[in-house]
Order: C-alpha cells, then sequence, then structure tokens
C-alpha cells in the first residue's frame, strides 16, 4: 500500500532522489531534484520543509550545482522506521522581468531502518531479593567515647585554672615599698605587671653581671649571662625571660602573668642563694 501510494505521488508530481535510499533511525539523508532551469539568471526560491515526528531539517534548503545543472536539496533526519513518502514543497523560479514560475513540488520515497532488533533482547526480569538484613548497631561504645572525651576536657580546664600555690615572700623592713601588682592584675593590666617584673629581673641581674646593660635586646642579654654565669639555671632563666618579654607586648590570662611573676621571684632567690655560697665558703677557709 506504500508503494502504490509512493507511485501515485510520484505520478502527479516531480520525483525526487533520496540519497541513501535505504537508511536507518538518526542517518543523515540528503533530498535531491534536478531543475531545467532555461535563463542564467533566474532565481530559484525553495520553500521551508516543516518538522514532524517523522523528520527534522538539519539546515535550509539550498541549491547547489550538479552535473546536469542546477539541484534543489534539503538535507533531513529521519526517525520512524518503515517506508515512507516524503512531500516536498514547491519550487519557485524567479526571473529578471518580474514573472515567477512555479514547479509542483513532488515526493521522495525513503525507506528507514530500525536500529533495535525485532524481538526482545531485554532479559526478563529477576524476582526481588529479600531485604537486606541491618546489622545492629550499639551505642554504648560511642556514648563511652564522648563521656570519657568530656570528662578529660572537663578535668583539663579544672587543672588548667586552678590557683598555683604562691611561695611566701619576706620583706625586711629596710625593703622599698612593693609595687602593687596585684591591683594592677585587678585593674587589667596583666602586661604592664610583665613589664615591671621583667625590668625587676634585669635590675636584679646586673647587680651580679655588671655587662647585661639594660640596653641590650633579649638575646644578647641572653648570650651574655650565659657567657658570665654558666652555673647559673639558664633554661629556667630563658624561659622565664621570654615569657615575660611575650606577655610584655601580646594580650595574656592574668593567671598567667601572676604564676610569671612568682617563678620569677622564686628564680632570683635561687640566684642570690648560689651566688651568696661562694663567700660563705671564703669566711669558713680563713683562719
Amino acid at each position: 500500500m506504500t508503494w502504490l501510494l509512493g507511485c501515485c505521488l510520484m505520478m502527479q508530481g516531480a520525483v525526487w532522489e533520496a540519497t541513501p535510499a535505504v537508511a536507518t533511525v538518526g542517518d543523515t539523508v540528503w533530498l535531491e531534484r534536478a531543475l531545467v532551469v532555461t535563463d542564467p539568471a533566474a532565481r530559484v526560491r525553495l520553500g521551508p520543509l516543516e518538522a514532524s515526528d517523522l523528520l527534522e531539517p538539519l539546515r535550509l534548503p539550498e541549491v547547489v550545482n550538479g552535473p546536469t545543472g542546477l539541484v534543489a536539496r534539503y538535507t533531513v533526519a529521519l526517525f520512524e522506521p518503515g517506508d515512507h513518502v516524503i512531500e516536498l514543497p514547491d519550487v519557485q523560479l524567479v526571473y529578471d522581468d518580474g514573472r515567477v514560475e512555479t514547479l509542483v513540488g513532488g515526493a521522495a520515497f525513503v525507506q528507514v531502518m530500525s536500529v533495535l532488533p525485532d524481538a526482545d533482547s531485554l532479559p526478563p526480569p529477576r524476582a526481588s531479593r529479600a531485604p537486606i538484613a541491618q546489622p545492629m548497631s550499639r551505642a554504648l561504645p560511642a556514648t563511652l567515647l564522648i563521656a570519657g572525651v568530656l570528662a578529660c576536657t572537663v578535668g583539663w580546664g579544672v587543672a588548667r585554672w586552678r590557683p598555683r600555690p604562691r611561695p611566701e615572700w619576706t620583706v625586711t623592713e629596710d625593703a622599698p615599698e612593693e609595687i602593687p601588682l596585684s591591683r594592677w592584675i585587678a585593674a587589667g593590666e596583666p602586661r604592664a605587671v610583665a613589664t615591671v617584673t621583667m625590668n625587676r629581673v634585669r635590675g636584679e641581674i646586673l647587680q651580679y653581671v655588671p655587662e647585661a646593660g639594660p640596653s641590650l635586646d633579649l638575646d644578647k642579654w641572653l648570650g651574655v649571662v650565659r657567657a658570665s654565669r654558666p652555673e647559673w639555671p639558664l633554661r629556667d632563666l630563658t624561659d622565664v625571660a621570654r615569657a615575660l618579654e611575650r606577655a610584655s607586648f601580646a594580650p595574656a590570662i592574668p593567671s598567667d602573668v601572676i604564676a610569671l611573676v612568682d617563678e620569677a621571684h622564686v628564680l632570683l632567690n635561687s640566684l642570690a642563694v648560689i651566688e651568696a655560697a661562694p663567700n660563705e665558703v671564703e669566711e669558713v677557709e680563713e683562719p
């Protein structure tokens, strides 16, 4: 029936040649027709080809030079398998004197093959499997881990903020008036307290090491002290001096500054004991 309909349409109008005549779904197909134009100055006007479920124009219609003359060409893609008769629009020839000659559009016969096999190539669906058993989860290990972490955090915080024992300072009657460091801490001036303590440490050591002047920076000052007094607890002195230097220029926790002040005082007392020991030995050895 399709072949008979195609033959009838071709008898009524011009025949368009399809290249390739047998295509697969999605292939590009060129529909071409040779035109007989007696006037070389005549212009060829091709009507547009509408898109449908069967075909999709891939570009605008064009006129190209063929072996025997002009050739009208439509470039399309076909998407339905089967034997199809594609009707093409009329072709108009426009002459210079204004005359318009209309050529009957005609039709093209194309056979489109399917890319899928005729039979169903998919395997039959399998029966659904039984539900996968979920492993039993126990929340006790995770709960114990979280509780342990929280307990360690709380314990560290309590130990961190626990007040440290402060040594008792012995003040002689002739001692100068103490700077109110506790009031400075309460007033929010920990950096000032650190600066005063560092100056006090430098002043006390200056009595034993005259070369360690106040104009030296911290590294040179420590180097002079190490060279002059190698028997001192130099590691403790370096740690206290650097900590006081940092606290003098950066924000510090008041409790940490108080602890540094206490350590500096204990260190100065130990240095005084070390310096007094040789003098006592000399006095004992005198006849």
